[in-house]
């Protein structure tokens, strides 16, 4: 295989950022300036010239001064006195001779009279500008005469007019200029560059002088666009586009987009003229040509949205069309999200101030545009709108995987589209709705012209409403996100007020809204929503009084409304303490940082002021927000006399006294409730339960408005009834009435259940989960950011300050009693036990450990031990939550606290850190040695500043000694059946002692996984030494008198035990110190007790969150057993011939559940702190089926493997500023831990059994060399894991069942998956047993340690294989069909013979003789049991004695029931419970297997790699890349896609092995790639052609290097032969 070095092949796009600010001439429109910064940045990581240009001064600038450092970074250390001359060091009078050559240079430049020294003096000025800095500029220097001799000479050449190259070299200097001072931009703007530089490149008469202007012209644009535009820039670098190659048009849009902010009305001419040309550029085939023309066509739009005559004329059905089309996602669209946010906000603000282009948009049927963003699926035909179609989990997915932005865009483009809300059509002081709401009432004369359109576009405005109706309630069910809510109910207001009463009844008479509206008026999310819920309420009753006069007393909208009325509810009262504790926490804000602010946000995207009330009732408003919405809210809540609570209680109250009134509905709807109620009492087993079940089904039919309602499902007793027929009684009685039940709720004819009363219970079910389910997301204060603009580590790095008193009894020193310290907050207060052992660790010395003193070399190894655990804390210890080097980023303070006092004497000054050790305590050659090193050195014992001289001389000599035992890799060779791991010193590396299983901690929802499962070694390693510590006394530590386990992190013991835990005052965690008190206690740290969940243990507690909600837990219960019998359907009729199409199983999601699940795991703090509410692991433990495979394998990845995986997951997630910042003092506790291992590729399994008891435990991510090849990094690891796992298949090994296998092939075999083999008591007792338990035991911490670093294997488990032995589920013939199909076709045949004998024998009419006789004569199909010869062994085994000595035991007519549950047994219980259990046991080892207990066996064997794989050619085209010479439209591309297409089985997995390393996708197949799957052209070199290439492949970045193919026959076979050359070895290309 080629390949493959550790180096990625990857553009590294080096950005010059420029301010973009608008200059004070410039600043047309402040408001839009907000999102400038982000698109700037895109735009200028997107241009590969800049790429080239920053190489080349970069490399220029290091051959000039000596490589080093760059200089400004010289001067930010204050080395002012020297710079790097090409020799070496400059003297510091360099400064002012720097200074004398740029004089000289500009003297020399005015010689008009000798061109000679003019043309040398430009080139010296251009070489001396490419190496210079903004430090090297004196104040002396003067910007604007180099500017105006420049200008002069491209206006007037020296040597004439046929002079480019005088011409080219000045303009090549006006870019250096602004690149080394930026500042002298201005210079250039006013000294008259720019419409020299539109000149040249209109003339474009030298093509690299037009090249040039346009590079210039980019810098300039980027801080001046309005004299760009009105120097005609914007004309000049788009008229000539198509003669330029394709990276100069990318930097000419980039010009174009950068001046097409904020255009002045001025310049309308000018832009108008440009529209056909960009409206040309999007029709282009290249990204980031395309990408750039969108966002200047958006810029555009946005410019002039004030004025809809001159919008009018810019924006034309064509270029509307192609922004249409260019939004639809799907393979073909060659633009990126951030652009459809773009777009989508230009698409409303054309529509909010022009009917004209609404109309037009209308006609266009923007509608299907709107339905494919909001679901990502086609939208139905005119045919398929009446059909009821649920979208709901299409629409989660979209939701929760989309930008919020680009949601928010797009519901913003439906409400603006329609007319807005006049305040006549609102009752009940519209004023006071205007001012809270914030809805921005347009203006009348565009509002009367849309109404006239939805007349004359009535057929569009009706599929307008009939297909985004129900995506839209849709969308409001699948988040919690306060502003789309917003934004989805005010499309509805706006829906209900002006769109024809006719259109409005077909689109919800297959909606459920009422429901919708109860549960809006239930919940109380927020004021905004609850005023918009009753506004809805009104405008339906008043415009549909036929359907919801009736139906708002059936839903429980009539009762939820009288609530309103007549409860008084006191959450405005809640409002406004929170309003004034969060004003008063803003006040009191002193600690100097500085907020930022919603980017982007504008006044169009508003509907309502977001009061400091969140979805629940523990979430936290920011500060910024708040702050922002401060002076606002409290003028609203001043204005108006009566309170907030008492205005929604008078609303509520006139709607009552309006609408509600005694009326047939009303009796109509008792009279129902009345009916369920009286068939909820006769559901009982009986004769008649059959006939009740028909009639009870009756009422859950699949039309809207006639269905059972989940008010009247609440309210009936219709559940408890349910719930108790389905689990009260004996088995029989159960088993009778589930199969009544699911005889009469489902279709028994092999049919959908689509519409069955079985999926109209669980969609009605879900509806009231939703109304009753008061489920918090949990949210972390801040400390003074606006969090939705963090990036997660800056948020994990936040410091909390801690003031450490020991209580009074504490054996500890006066000096030591009270100090101040600042820690991470995601610390374990194990970092705070290592760092107070230094310092209270022996009283009797009467010193500090960490004084300087003169000790005993028993005292000072005893503090060198508590030092060295301080430090090694980062490299062995990855417990979830601690972070690693947690205790390395403490950070000390001097005594602000006057000893055992607790009065503050001074203000405590953090101490800098120290500096760095010597170098033979720090090298590479240590820290990579270890056995969890870090990726990147980060030294520990830096960290700490008050450590003794002695004691530091004490480590230098540890690990000095540890030098000769440790290594960079560890090298694991097999002789015979001998395998070793060593250093490549040579130096032995012993197996560790097996480690107690892992546990669940019940309170935090966390899975005890990595943390618990450190590597203990009989000699300890370099980094078990640094770990271990006295076991003659601890420390405990208490939080507001409450005892805090080592494991928890700081946080999250301030958190939840802090004394002030107020909603307002939360933040202060962050700015006052917070009390911990501390003493020593005799004896070792107690072992915490541990709660751990056994194998298939079912779940019969209430769970923690459920106890004082009992409608929930009673739904959830119900929820939880139709589930189970949906998925045991073949169980369950296993002796009939039914056949019963279950549900899919994404019927169970629950949209809102995943939402605030999803919502509450992008929150770090609380995450990475066990902080998680007790909800969230008590729903995934025992009701999974409420969330989709993605959100609860992304829970599983965020408790169960350990803190630091969780911190690489949101790493990755970090914004571009955050990871330039990533070796700051703060975020270097997040470094990726690596352990290198070297193996053979001939003894793989022998090797993998070695590592795996080695660093199958351990948190480092674990990487796999191969003796003599060169290969290393991601693509040799994936081929570890690849083969390893085909090694485990072999038959010789004898672990699986080989009943399907082929007798010639290698590997065993099974159509369903591998499953093992029965093993007997005796053989699991010997020597062969117990090698098989091992292998077992290793194959579990195989595939656990796969799912922890994310890799992927090549073995199909049977799903048997996760469910056997677990108690919910009863070994069963049926399951034994699934792992030999053959065995469970004889043991039927058997089972006929125990029928029948069961059959004569309850004949009462027959004499004991006669029964004996005829059992005796018992024939199915012409046989007797005798006639069989079968014996008390397991078929295929006749060595598994089911008792000892059966084997001779015949099996006969009187004992073949017997047999039969025997051979059952030893199939699917005790035959391998041993295997499964060892399986299960090195699979804990890793991280606890009871956390796979949220995923299906069929998930788990997803999990395990085995997924179904779409190869089309839709998919491919979405998710490959093409760069490096290659667009997505290139030929070979292309033919490169069509040939996958075609491949079978085989060569797909050949492909996929030569490409990745793996012959697996990843779950989500080519999407989900990481790095994304990239071709790139491979160049020849005469006199080869690209046909005598191969392609060559880098694995660790899925880079596939494929030369221009000049057929698809010739790549074909190139491909094939690459791919048999390269198998088997990984060396370079």
């Amino acid at each position: 295989m080629d390949d493959y070095d550790d180096d990625e092949e990857e553009d590294i796009e080096h950005e010059h950022h420029r301010s973009d600010e608008i200059g004070e001439e410039e600043e047309d429109d402040d408001e839009d300036d907000d999102d400038d910064d982000d698109d700037d940045e895109e735009e200028e990581e997107e241009d590969d010239e800049d790429d080239d240009e920053d190489s080349e001064r970069s490399s220029l600038h290091s051959s000039a001064f000596g490589g080093g450092a760059p200089l400004s970074s010289m001067f930010s250390h204050g080395l002012q006195g020297s710079l790097f001359s090409l020799s070496g060091m400059m003297s510091a009078g360099m400064m002012s001779e720097f200074a004398m050559r740029f004089s000289d240079i500009r003297s020399n430049l005015k010689q008009r009279h000798d061109s000679g020294s003019r043309m040398v003096a430009l080139q010296e000025l251009s070489n001396l500008l490419l190496v210079s800095t903004e430090e090297m500029f004196t104040s002396s220097f003067s910007a604007e005469q180099i500017v105006h001799e420049l200008v002069d000479i491209m206006v007037n050449p020296i040597f004439g007019e046929d002079d480019p190259e005088s011409m080219l070299v000045a303009c090549r200097c006006l870019a250096s200029l602004m690149d080394a001072l930026p500042q002298s931009t201005r210079a250039v703007v006013y000294g008259g560059a720019v419409p020299v530089l539109c000149q040249k490149l209109l003339e474009i008469e030298y093509i690299d002088l037009a090249e040039q202007a346009l590079s210039t012209l980019k810098r300039i644009s980027a801080d001046h666009p309005t004299v760009v535009v009105r120097e005609g820039g914007l004309t000049a670098c788009l008229t000539y586009l198509d003669f330029f190659a394709t990276n100069v048009q990318r930097t000419a849009v980039i010009v174009a987009a950068n001046c097409s902010r904020n255009i002045p009305n001025d310049c309308f001419p000018t832009v108008r003229d440009v529209m056909p040309i960009l409206l040309n550029v999007l029709m282009g085939t290249d990204q980031k040509v395309v990408e750039q023309g969108c966002l200047s066509v958006a810029r555009i739009i946005e410019s002039f949205r004030n004025h809809p005559d001159k919008l009018e004329q810019l924006v034309s059905e064509e270029l509307l069309q192609k922004m249409l089309d260019l939004l639809i996602p799907g393979p073909t669209n060659v633009v990126g999200h951030h652009i459809h946010a773009h777009f989508l906000k230009a698409l409303s603000y054309a529509a909010k101030v022009s009917p004209k282009l609404a109309a037009t948009m209308f006609r266009m049927h923007i509608v299907d545009t709107l339905y494919q963003i909001l679901t990502g699926v086609s939208p139905p035909t005119d045919s398929e709108l009446e059909e009821q179609v649920n979208n709901s989990v299409m629409v989660m997915q979209t939701v929760i995987h989309s930008p919020k932005d680009q949601v928010l865009a797009t519901l913003n483009v439906i409400c603006e589209l329609l007319p807005g809300i006049q305040k006549e059509d609102l009752s009940q002081n519209p004023t006071f709705l205007d001012t809270m709401d914030n809805l921005n009432y347009n203006n009348p004369e565009v509002n009367e012209k849309k109404l006239v359109i939805l007349v004359t576009c009535q057929a569009e405005v009706r599929r307008f409403v009939m297909v985004l109706l129900p995506v839209l309630l849709d969308v409001y069910s699948c988040t919690v996100d306060l502003g789309i809510r917003q934004k989805v109910v005010t499309a509805f207001l706006k829906m209900f007020l002006n769109i024809d009463v006719n259109i409005l009844h077909d689109a919800l008479k297959n909606v459920q809204f009422s429901s919708l509206l109860a549960s809006i008026l239930a919940q109380k999310d927020h004021l905004s929503i609850v005023v918009s819920g009753l506004q809805i309420a009104e405008v339906l009753r008043r415009r549909l009084p036929d359907i919801y006069d009736y139906h708002f007393e059936r839903e429980g909208v009539i009762a939820e409304i009288l609530k309103l009325a007549t409860d008084k509810p006191n959450e405005v009262e809640k409002v406004d303490k929170k309003v004034t504790e969060t004003q008063e926490a803003v006040e009191e804000d002193e600690d100097g940082v500085e907020h930022s602010h919603d980017d982007g946000a504008d006044d169009e995207e508003k509907s309502e002021v977001s009061l400091p009330i969140s979805d629940n009732r523990s979430q936290v408003s920011s500060p910024d927000s708040s702050r922002a919405n401060m002076s606002s809210l409290s003028h609203i809540l001043a204005s108006y006399q009566t309170s907030l609570d008492q205005w929604i209680a008078n609303f509520a109250q006139e709607f009552l006294d309006k609408y509600v009134v005694s009326s047939e509905s009303n009796n109509k709807a008792a009279s129902g409730l009345n009916e369920l109620k009286r068939l909820a009492d006769s559901l009982v087993v009986g004769p008649e339960l059959e006939e009740r079940l028909v009639e009870l089904a009756y009422h859950f039919n699949s039309e809207a408005l006639t269905s059972i309602s989940s008010f009247e499902l609440l309210n009936s007793g219709i559940m408890e009834a349910l719930l108790k027929l389905l689990t009260s009684g004996s088995d029989e009685v159960k088993l009778f009435a589930r199969n009544a039940f699911l005889r009469t709720f489902m279709d028994v004819h092999g049919t959908s259940n689509a519409s069955s009363p079985f999926s109209v219970l669980i969609a009605k079910l879900h509806e009231s989960l939703v109304r009753s389910e008061h489920f918090d997301v949990l949210t972390s204060p801040h400390s003074g950011k606006l969090y939705d603009h963090e990036n997660p580590i800056e948020v994990l790095s936040q410091q909390i300050r801690l003031k450490l008193v020991a209580d009074d009894d504490a054996d500890v020193l006066k000096s030591y009693r009270v100090f101040a310290v600042s820690i991470p907050a995601v610390a374990t207060f194990k970092s705070l036990d290592d760092y107070l052992r230094m310092r209270i660790g022996d009283r009797a010395t009467g010193t500090p450990s960490g004084s300087r003193r003169s000790a005993s070399s028993g005292m000072l190894n005893n503090n060198f031990t508590s030092f060295a655990s301080f430090a090694a804390s980062a490299a062995s210890s990855s417990s979830p939550p601690p972070v690693s080097s947690s205790s390395a980023a403490l950070r000390t303070f001097e005594s602000a606290v006057e000893a055992g006092e607790g009065t503050s004497t001074s203000a405590p000054a953090e101490i800098p850190e120290a500096s760095e050790p010597k170098a033979k305590s720090t090298s590479d050659d240590h820290t990579e040695c270890d056995d969890e090193r870090q990726e990147k050195d980060s030294d520990a014992v830096s960290a700490m500043s008050s450590m003794n001289d002695d004691l530091l001389d004490g480590v230098d000599d540890y690990m000095s000694s540890s030098q000769e035992t440790e290594g960079r890799r560890v090298n694991v060779q097999v002789d015979g059946d001998h395998v070793t791991a060593q250093t490549p010193g040579g130096t032995g590396i012993p197996t560790p002692i097996p480690v107690p299983s892992p546990a669940i901690k019940k309170d935090s929802g966390y899975v005890d996984g990595v943390s618990r499962s450190a590597v203990s070694t009989p000699r300890q390693s370099y980094s078990s030494a640094l770990q271990s510590t006295s076991q003659d006394w601890h420390i405990e530590f208490r939080v507001s008198d409450k005892l805090i386990p080592n494991d928890m992190t700081v946080f999250g013991a301030i958190h939840k035990y802090g004394n002030d835990k107020s909603v307002a005052q939360s933040r202060h965690h962050w700015d006052v110190m917070n009390s911990v008190r501390f003493r020593k206690v005799p004896g070792p740290a107690p072992v915490q007790e541990s709660e751990t969940l056994k194998y298939g243990e079912k779940f019969r507690e209430v769970p923690e969150s459920l106890k004082d909600d009992n409608t929930s837990f009673m739904i959830l219960q119900l929820l939880r057993i139709l589930y189970a019998l949906n998925a045991n359907l073949g169980e369950i009729f296993s002796d009939e011939d039914v056949a019963i199409v279950p549900l899919p199983v994404n019927q169970f999601i629950s949209s809102k559940l995943t939402s605030k699940m999803n919502r509450q795991l992008e929150e770090p703090l609380i995450v990475a702190s066990a902080c998680l509410p007790d909800w969230n692991s008590d729903l995934t433990r025992h009701y999974p089926f409420l969330f989709p495979f993605e959100t609860r394998r992304l829970f599983l990845q965020s408790t169960s493997f350990g803190h630091f995986r969780s911190i690489n997951r949101w790493k990755t997630r970090g914004s571009e500023s955050n990871r330039r910042d990533s070796h700051s003092s703060r975020a270097f506790i997040f470094k990726t831990m690596r352990q290198k291992v070297r193996i053979a590729r001939s003894q793989m399994l022998q090797s993998a059994i070695k590592v795996m008891e080695l660093y199958g435990s351990s948190p480092s991510i674990l990487e796999v060399e191969y003796f003599d090849e060169v290969g290393t990094g991601l693509g040799p690891t994936l081929e570890f894991y690849a083969t390893v796992s085909r090694e485990f298949a072999k038959k010789k090994l004898r672990l699986w069942r080989e009943n399907e296998s082929d007798g010639e092939h290698e590997y065993a075999f099974g159509s369903h998956g591998l499953y093992p083999l029965p093993m007997s008591e005796s053989k699991a007792a010997g020597e062969s047993g117990k090698k098989v338990l091992h292998l077992f035991k290793i194959l579990g911490q195989f595939v656990a340690r796969a799912l922890l670093d994310s890799r992927l294997l090549d073995i199909k488990f049977n799903p048997m294989f996760f469910r056997a032995r677990q108690d919910s589920v009863a070994p069963s013939l049926g399951s034994v069909k699934t792992v030999d199909a053959h065995l469970a076709r004889s043991l039927k045949l058997l089972q006929k013979f125990s029928a029948a004998k069961n059959k004569i024998l309850a004949d009462g009419t027959l004499s004991d003789e006669e029964k004996d006789v005829r059992v005796e004569n018992i024939e199915i199909d012409g046989v007797k049991v005798d006639d069989l010869a079968l014996d008390f062994t397991l078929p295929g085994q006749p060595e598994f004695e089911f008792i000892e000595g059966s084997a001779n035991a015949p099996v006969t007519i009187h004992n073949v029931d017997q047999y039969v549950k025997k051979v059952i047994d030893a199939t699917l219980g005790s035959g391998v419970e041993k295997q499964l259990n060892a399986f299960r046991e090195g699979f804990s080892s890793v991280f606890s297997f009871a956390a796979m207990s949220a995923f299906t066996p069929e998930e788990l064997v997803m999990l395990c790699g085995q997924i179904d794989e779409d190869w089309s050619l839709e998919t491919l085209f979405d998710s490959v890349k093409a760069d490096h010479g290659y667009t997505m439209s290139s030929k070979t591309v292309q033919n490169l896609l069509e040939v996958m297409t075609q491949y079978d089985v085989n060569q797909r997995r050949a492909f996929l092995q030569f490409i990745t390393g793996s012959p697996n996708l990843p779950i989500g197949g080519f999407k989900s790639l990481t790095p994304t799957f990239t071709i790139v052209c491979k160049p020849s070199e005469p006199p080869y052609s690209p046909d005598d290439y191969l392609p060559s492949v880098m694995t660790c970045v899925n880079y596939l290097k494929i030369p221009d193919y000049s057929s698809k026959e010739v790549l074909r076979a190139r491909v094939t032969k690459a791919i048999e050359e390269g198998s088997g070895a990984f060396l370079l290309s």
